[in-house]
């Protein structure tokens, strides 16, 4: 069976229309209206299974995506942060190219050199802090996913224990008796 919005909605109404109809209709046997109320009672836990189902793939697609995100942004960042350090080398190796053959002093040489090491720090902080930001919208997505899966795991509990109640409120008590053999028949 599957387990779509609509069958899951489709299901509710069948529990409701058919409630209405088995009480319009005094006139049915007995029989039938027990099989008609084990119907109901069989697709309760049904409907209750198919909301779960389509939470958990709402669940699996969210975290799908979340996933994706975070897997695209430290992607992005590692292939940013190699182009960074390449035109920091790059940029190194031709001041000191220049500074040699130019005949430069080793103060020159000194002071390249520690210009490279400052943007190596700056582009790998610069790095760390996208991949802290990447984490974190990764963590707060899961927790927002872990909330809607619990909300929608309470409101498919909530609907199960509503349609056993309103199903058992609605049970023909004589129609038990009738079937059960303890009652006068018709």
């Amino acid at each position: 069976m599957s387990c779509t919005s609509a069958t899951i909605v489709a299901n509710r109404r069948c529990l409701a229309i058919t409630s209405i109809h088995m009480n319009a209709q005094d006139s049915i046997a007995p029989q039938d209206v027990l099989l008609g109320s084990l119907e109901r009672f069989y697709q309760i836990p049904t409907t209750f299974g198919c909301m779960l189902k389509e939470s958990q793939r709402n669940s699996l697609k969210g975290w799908t995506e979340a996933y994706s995100t975070f897997v695209a942004a430290v992607q992005t960042t590692q292939q940013e942060t190699q182009k960074q350090l390449g035109e920091v080398q790059r940029t190194f190796q031709a001041t000191g190219q220049d500074t040699v053959s130019n005949g430069g002093e080793a103060k020159q040489c000194a002071d390249a050199y520690q210009n490279y090491l400052e943007l190596m720090n700056k582009a790998c902080e610069e790095a760390q802090k996208r991949y802290a930001e990447a984490g974190q919208g990764f963590e707060k997505a899961l927790a927002q996913l872990r909330e809607e899966a619990q909300a929608q795991s309470r409101e498919a509990y909530r609907t199960y224990l509503q349609s056993m109640k309103d199903e058992w409120a609605n049970l023909d008590v004589n129609a038990v008796i009738q079937c059960s053999g303890l009652g006068p028949r018709s």
